[in-house]
């Protein structure tokens, strides 16, 4: 039986027994009598085309089965077959997905006494480890999987990610720079957790550094952006900030939402005045919108946020002239 686990195997076309009789007697009176198939009864070639077009045709599910299904075919693999390895290293996986560690953690032993050179029950070890809490115990699967497939990026990501939870930020910057130089395609949270790991070294320069290089692979991700002006504004390098929120604005993308932080850095900086003109311009874009996109949760809050902070400098400021 061939199982494909994750996904809807569709039926079989089978010949039935008619479709087979009727193309045996076909190629019988032939072999008698070529000139059978005369034009009177040449229609006859056509009866096993229309035999098989009335037979049920393969259905493709659009579906993905559940988690329960998969177990289920996974309990008939066992019946089956009493030790499979790949089997139920699948079955520790699905247990995981759902928090289910126990089980997740029997499986993966299952699947180690079933397959000793599966080395991916390892790494499926340390995922579990390192999902349920336990960090520590996480890195030693991470090692020894990595020391048999050492270009793995996932593995790679895995072990970064359990450095940095440990607070060993220098050996989780070079696991991240190693994946993100294996990847593809490297997704933004690659670049931020790499930033946060340089934060945590204390090296905020080379955070904004390896953020910059993520936009430049990248484009101008807002996620890797706002995460830049944040290192920089907690370094005070207020003026930097603002050169990268002006940038953001000048993309066009959530243009309400950058003149806003802007509001923010001012404020921050101790510019006041400053600050009061950006929330209004702020404002006031916001208030060019058409009234149905006004009415978006994103604006609103980021309209009420201005009217606070307005609100908050004009305690500070003499009256707008």
């Amino acid at each position: 039986m061939n199982l494909e686990f994750g996904k809807a195997t569709p039926p079989t076309l089978r010949i039935g027994p008619s479709l087979a009789v009727v193309s045996a007697l076909l190629a019988r009176l032939f072999a008698l009598d070529p000139m059978f198939f005369s034009t009177s009864n040449r229609s006859l070639l056509l009866l096993p085309i229309l035999l098989a077009s009335t037979m049920p045709v393969p259905l493709r599910l659009a579906a993905h089965p559940s988690v329960d299904e998969q177990l289920s075919q996974l309990d008939q693999v066992e019946t089956q077959r009493r030790c499979d390895g790949a089997a139920e290293l699948k079955r520790g996986d699905l247990h995981r997905s759902r928090q289910d560690w126990a089980h997740a953690r029997a499986a993966y032993d299952k699947a180690a006494a079933c397959d000793p050179q599966l080395d991916e029950v390892d790494f499926a070890r340390g995922l579990l480890e390192l999902e349920s809490g336990n960090t520590p115990d996480a890195l030693p699967y991470f090692n020894r999987y990595l020391g048999k497939h050492p270009d793995s990026p996932q593995a790679l990501l895995s072990r970064g990610r359990a450095r940095a939870k440990l607070e060993r930020s220098v050996d989780a910057i070079a696991d991240f720079d190693r994946a993100i130089e294996l990847l593809r395609d490297p997704q933004p949270d690659h670049y931020i957790e790499r930033a946060r790991a340089e934060v945590g070294a204390g090296r905020n320069r080379d955070a904004v550094i390896g953020l910059d290089r993520g936009i430049a692979r990248l484009g101008p991700v807002p996620a890797l952006q706002r995460l830049a002006i944040d290192i920089e504004v907690a370094d005070q390098r207020f003026d930097v900030a603002l050169q990268r929120v002006d940038a953001a604005v000048a993309g066009g993308v959530n243009r309400e939402a950058w003149m806003v932080r802007r509001g923010d850095i001012l404020e921050a900086a101790g510019r006041p005045s400053e600050a009061r003109q950006a929330f209004g311009v702020a404002l006031a874009t916001i208030a060019s919108r058409p009234e149905q996109q006004r009415q978006a949760a994103a604006l609103q809050e980021l309209e009420e946020h201005s009217r606070e902070a307005l609100k908050r400098l004009a305690e500070k400021l003499p009256p707008a002239r």
